[in-house]
């Protein structure tokens, strides 16, 4: 995290202020190995389950591929769905994870290189259109893959009765500048 973000924080927060001095800056870093592709798949494989049990399972999926780190959205696709059900994955996972195969080789999930060059806006748009992945899923994307410090609280605040807010009321838009840290240590 940069000293400017830092700053920001410490001044506009009494009590982050003191959780900084005490802690010390966030080292995090973002996960920029895995292609876009790879993320959402692992996404959607670890939705609704703990991390233990969603590791489990995709270390089974992945088993199916020997020689392979991960397999590729043609391996994927050509997998019978007994065999993907046989390694823990649900019917439902098994759709949204062909779906993202699919819209990979389509072109509609960007590579790393493409990904990068892309609007956070232009970014959610398109790939909420796969089957599993919502906005939640694409925001975490673009933190933990490309570390981009400009997201939405939008996830935990919406419901079917009122529109989605552009930011969270309780974290407030003054938190701008430093919003991927806060994304981690502000999750309502």
């Amino acid at each position: 995290m940069s000293e400017a973000a830092i700053k920001h924080l410490s001044e506009a927060d009494k009590v982050l202020a003191r959780l900084i001095k005490k802690v010390g800056p966030c080292g995090w870093k973002p996960d920029k190995r895995r292609s876009p592709f790879e993320a959402l798949v692992q996404s959607v494989a670890h939705q609704q389950l703990n991390g233990t049990a969603a590791a489990t399972i995709l270390g089974r999926v992945k088993a199916l591929y020997p020689g392979r780190r991960f397999p590729s959205p043609d391996d994927l696709l050509a997998t019978p769905d007994a065999q993907l059900r046989a390694a823990g994955l649900s019917r439902a996972k098994i759709a949204a994870i062909k779906d993202i195969a699919a819209k990979t080789l389509e072109g509609l999930v960007p590579t790393s290189r493409a990904i990068a060059r892309m609007e956070s806006e232009l970014i959610i748009s398109q790939l909420t259109t796969i089957r599993g992945v919502g906005p939640w899923t694409v925001e975490m994307l673009l933190m933990f893959k490309l570390g981009r410090p400009t997201m939405r609280f939008t996830y935990m605040t919406w419901s079917p009765e009122k529109p989605m807010p552009t930011t969270s009321p309780r974290c407030g838009s003054w938190f701008r500048y430093a919003r991927r840290l806060m994304k981690l240590i502000c999750p309502f």
